[in-house]
């Protein structure tokens, strides 16, 4: 599994039971992502640009069934992902107010990214009523 996706990478190298490589999502010139396989699945993460193993299979060209053990189904794929979405629009949401009451000034790019995430939130809590009336309905009706 783990030597399917190393085998694509520049500048590998095996450092204990990881590897370290030049990550594929952004232009990297010395290798500042870590790999390891763990539970079945390959953990990937680029400590330049925050990308994870979904990332990185979709900047390879892969499918993301790379990652893990078993065949992933198209909703489970979706779910992880929107999963995955979640924690990281949390975080940035998070560090980005934090910065701003401690006076930090953000640039264009940072203040793009928070904006998006903010929107994904509210899109989530709207998409997560909506669920919660359809439920609510189909539970009465049945």
């Amino acid at each position: 599994m783990l030597e399917n996706i190393v085998k694509h990478l520049d500048k590998v190298r095996k450092v204990g039971n990881e590897y370290r490589a030049c990550c594929p999502v952004h232009d990297d010139n010395s290798p500042s992502m870590t790999l390891t396989e763990k539970d079945g699945k390959v953990l990937a993460y680029c400590f330049a640009c925050g990308a994870n193993g979904f990332d990185v299979v979709k900047a390879l060209g892969l499918s993301v069934n790379e990652i893990f053990d078993r065949q992933m189904s198209s909703q489970e794929a979706k779910e992880r992902k929107l999963r995955d979405t979640d924690i990281e629009d949390k975080f940035i949401i998070s560090m980005f107010e934090k910065g701003e009451e401690a006076g930090e000034r953000f640039s264009h790019k940072d203040y793009r990214r928070y904006r998006l995430a903010i929107y994904r939130q509210d899109l989530l809590t709207q998409m997560g009523e909506n669920y919660g009336r359809q439920n609510s309905y189909i539970q009465k009706a049945g």
